[in-house]
């Protein structure tokens, strides 16, 4: 069975300010503008539950694609995909739920383009991984089989992270 794993870097977050808590860093505007392009460049994906960090730029990333679409898609907010490396996410994806074959996974870099180079292979994504980037790989098999080099490139979509 053929698995597809949705990547998105959050959308442009503001600034730290002193003293204030890095996970609770919001969107900027162009931030928000980006996540709205978001919602709509993958309104048409089929997408069957999300995994979302828990901080508050990534909430704010995947809420207008949730407002877009008219069934209770499960989103689950695990705080490994904020505070694990490439290892510990691997590991989250390992323990999917088998009924699912379209994932989205919402986190942060360096980890989500550590992860494209983990499961697709060294120099997979050729340009940068900007905030707003959207990536689809696939794979053969079960979530639980998922590991290094098992998966392949299908596109990259970086143009909500060129809004201006």
């Amino acid at each position: 069975m053929i698995r597809t794993l949705h990547l998105l870097r959050h959308a442009e977050a503001v600034s730290a300010r002193g003293g204030q808590s890095d996970d609770l860093r919001p969107l900027s505007e162009r931030g928000r503008r980006q996540a709205a392009a978001l919602a709509t460049h993958t309104a048409a994906l089929h997408i069957d539950a999300i995994a979302c960090s828990p901080a508050l730029r990534t909430r704010e990333t995947v809420a207008p694609l949730l407002a877009l679409r008219a069934t209770d898609l499960p989103v689950a907010w695990p705080t490994a995909i904020y505070r694990s490396c490439v290892e510990g996410v691997i590991d989250l994806l390992l323990g999917t739920d088998p009924a699912v074959r379209h994932l989205l996974l919402v986190g942060h870099n360096p980890t989500i383009s550590e992860l494209v180079d983990a499961l697709a292979g060294p120099g997979a994504l050729p340009s940068g991984f900007a905030p707003a980037t959207f990536v689809t790989l696939s794979f053969e098999g079960a979530w639980a089989d998922l590991s290094e080099g098992r998966a392949t490139l299908v596109a990259k979509d970086a143009r909500a992270a060129d809004l201006a």
